[in-house]
């Protein structure tokens, strides 16, 4: 299985251009709101990214004798933030997290959420728990080491107005550089502080937390977004937070399961539910959205079976998988939403049906 979700935030700085990107805020300043979702549930709702650097959803479950709080987020200086805006609304202690998959960006606030809650207890899927070992723990230093080399190369860039072909840049590619040297540079200090926190309890299927009266189910319900997706079900005020299992505008395809993520997907369907809070993207009220998800999920395996035979190749399949209709669906005509689109879908999720059928029929 492929791994590319966010090393983008290594290597991509100096490759992953969207024309026409608009300006947005340095991260430490990156905008988010905060929403009261159900009595005692907030949503920290992230403002769709423009860039490669993105940080997911948090949601704070608050019961009579204390919070768990679902995801930390990517950079230490915004959890930082919404941990000051928690306290605003509760003075009752965080007494567990609850990561819903190993990508850094909803996990490298961890630690800063153990600095401010002494004695908190981490929660994760054991897929997520051997992950994070691997891939998480080198990740602040990683940054530290490669983003100043990117950074330096952005800077060229944007002085010279050149691309990597000795071209000149058009104003909306220019523009485009420059916001990723605005992003890249506020990267480094977030990198300098962040650290790694290991979980403290793992588990396989779900398990129940007591938050006082309110009960708070940790859920794995199959391999979806990834090998351990993780959900809170909060029963008494019908909120489900889903992780990057539910990515809006676009879905992220990075580590999917193909036909597994579907069925995780009906799943969440057929919960009594009213409340879905995604990885990313804006809080929902109904199920629309997860029946465009399927349906461009089903439509991507249908298509590839289609056309399978044995003995070929990923390159033999890719170009018979037409995605107009969901890219105009999910994308329209908005620069980075067609990036994302074909970074995170088109190719990723093609390669990973056409591993599925590959692995069944040979």
């Amino acid at each position: 299985m492929k791994t590319r979700f966010l090393s983008a935030a290594i290597s991509a700085l100096a490759l992953s251009v969207r024309p026409g990107a608009a300006a947005t805020p340095t991260l430490t300043d990156a905008p988010y709101e905060m929403t009261k979702v159900a009595d005692g549930v907030y949503a920290f709702i992230t403002a769709e990214p423009k860039t490669t650097l993105v940080s997911g959803n948090t949601v704070a479950i608050v019961g009579d004798d204390g919070v768990l709080v679902f995801d930390t987020g990517h950079f230490p200086s915004v959890t930082r933030r919404i941990i000051a805006d928690l306290r605003k609304v509760t003075d009752q202690p965080v007494r567990y997290v609850v990561n819903s998959h190993w990508h850094y960006d909803h996990l490298m606030g961890n630690a800063v959420f153990v600095d401010a809650y002494p004695g908190l207890r981490l929660i994760v899927h054991s897929f997520t728990a051997d992950q994070m070992e691997k891939k998480v723990r080198p990740y602040p230093q990683k940054l530290l080491q490669q983003i100043p080399a990117a950074v330096e190369s952005l800077k060229k860039t944007v002085v010279d107005g050149k691309g990597a072909d000795g071209k000149a840049l058009s104003p909306d590619d220019l523009e485009a550089k420059r916001l990723l040297l605005n992003d890249a540079e506020a990267v480094l200090p977030e990198a300098a502080v962040m650290k790694f926190r290991a979980p403290d309890i793992t588990f396989d299927r779900d398990l129940e937390v007591h938050l006082g009266k309110r009960a708070v189910r940790v859920l794995h319900l199959g391999r979806g977004n990834t090998g351990g997706d993780a959900m809170v079900y909060v029963p008494d005020a019908k909120v489900i937070a889903t992780g990057d299992v539910v990515v809006s505008p676009v879905p992220y395809a990075y580590d999917g399961y193909g036909t597994e993520w579907i069925a995780v997907l009906k799943q969440i369907e057929a919960m009594d539910a009213a409340i879905i809070v995604p990885g990313h993207g804006p809080v929902m009220n109904d199920r629309k959205y997860l029946d465009r998800v399927i349906a461009m999920l089903e439509s991507i395996d249908s298509q590839v079976r289609a056309a399978y035979k044995p003995g070929a190749k990923i390159d033999d399949i890719r170009p018979k998988v037409d995605l107009a209709k969901f890219r105009a669906d999910f994308a329209g005509t908005d620069p980075h939403r067609n990036f994302v689109f074909t970074d995170a879908i088109a190719g990723p999720a093609i390669e990973r049906s056409f591993e599925e059928v590959q692995f069944s029929t040979e």
